[in-house]
């Protein structure tokens, strides 16, 4: 199947049509999400969150070099 898209009509990014269209999508979808808090890591020299998997370290009870697989063995979380 081809799709063929043509755009004859273009707008600024943050016109009123846009921001209304984007509103009208996401009260559509507001009830499939859940508010919830989550441990993140934060490198204060990079003043940033860190994902997870980009994170390692040493456990302070058993020297394993993946912190997310030590925080699973021992709970110590590093925050």
């Amino acid at each position: 199947m081809n799709v063929y898209l043509a755009f004859f009509y273009f707008k600024h990014i943050h016109c009123k049509e846009h921001r209304n269209l984007t509103q009208e999508i996401f009260l559509k979808i507001i009830d499939c999400f859940k508010l919830d808090e989550v441990f993140q890591f934060y490198c204060e020299t990079c003043e940033q969150f860190l994902n997870g998997c980009y994170v390692e370290g040493l456990c302070i009870c058993v020297s394993i070099s993946n912190v997310m697989i030590v925080r699973v063995l021992c709970n110590n979380w590093i925050k």
